[in-house]
């Protein structure tokens, strides 16, 4: 059985060991800094860049030191190329949800944790961040990168940082998390090949840390929204629900409760809607 709160210290090779060459280095800065760093070209210079570096990459997004395994997962490549893109609107929303004392992120289905890691580096003294990810090689990856950005100081030592190596649904035990694939597009599966995993009620998940209101949540899920959020609203009062929602609704048509109506018809709001993600914010409590 995996521990579901990691904290470990992360044994993986020293930051550097994976630094990009003199030739890596300038197309990384193309796509960052240059308009070519959008569609088809950003694409040949990914492939440029895979041809000559198809390993981790040491490098530094948002002023801190990280290790991008770009070439498993999307998120990470997109972060290599133009960090700035990573949903700019929606990190926005959640850094202005947390400028309180004792502000709340949850993150359900961190990935490799970069939201957490952007939200971490704004973060004011007192704030709690929760990184919830089943996959133990993601979730490594996520506390690799965070723990970089403690060491030089760039997360203020007050911020609390909780590591959850769970998947949430709607029952608490095991479940088979997929392999089939790529990085940040696996879910829980039934009758498939996959790894087993500590599976938790989201609101039973918190509650073991002691987590009781919510400024922002972030849920990504691969389609299994529906049996993550409407559960947890179901088992909390009003003052637990999160007051700002960042939903991803890819796979609204096959939900079997309509998440964002759900929302909606216990007081909250639609506030944007931005490609893969509806942003919900809460305006009243409907019992």
């Amino acid at each position: 059985m995996i521990d579901p709160m990691t904290t470990e210290p992360n044994d993986s090779p020293e930051w550097g060991t994976y630094a990009p060459s003199t030739s890596v280095a300038w197309l990384i800065g193309l796509a960052r800094h240059s308009p070519l760093g959008r569609g088809i070209a950003r694409r040949l210079i990914y492939n440029a860049i895979n041809r000559q570096h198809p390993d981790p990459i040491d490098t530094r997004i948002w002023g801190t030191r990280v290790r991008l395994h770009h070439r498993i997962n999307v998120s990470e490549r997109k972060s290599l190329l133009r960090p700035d893109l990573l949903d700019p609107a929606e990190l926005r929303l959640i850094r202005e949800a947390l400028t309180h004392p004792g502000a709340v992120f949850v993150d359900v289905g961190s990935n490799a944790g970069l939201y957490a890691l952007n939200v971490a580096l704004n973060a004011d003294a007192g704030s709690r961040i929760v990184a919830i990810e089943p996959s133990p090689d993601l979730i490594s990856r996520l506390s690799y990168n965070l723990d970089r950005a403690r060491e030089d100081g760039l997360i203020d030592p007050a911020v609390r940082l909780d590591r959850l190596n769970i998947a949430v649904s709607d029952t608490d035990g095991t479940g088979t998390l997929s392999i089939a694939g790529g990085e940040g597009n696996r879910g829980l599966v039934d009758g498939e090949k996959g790894i087993e995993v500590p599976v938790r009620r989201l609101s039973a998940a918190l509650s073991d840390i002691s987590i009781t209101t919510i400024d922002a949540m972030k849920i990504d899920v691969e389609g299994h929204e529906d049996h993550v959020l409407p559960p947890y609203l179901d088992d909390t009062s009003p003052e637990a629900w999160p007051r700002l929602i960042v939903l991803e609704h890819l796979s609204r048509a096959d939900w079997s409760i309509d998440v964002i109506a759900d929302c909606e018809r216990r007081g909250h709001r639609i506030e944007r809607s931005i490609r893969n993600n509806t942003i919900l914010r809460r305006t009243a409590s409907i019992a």
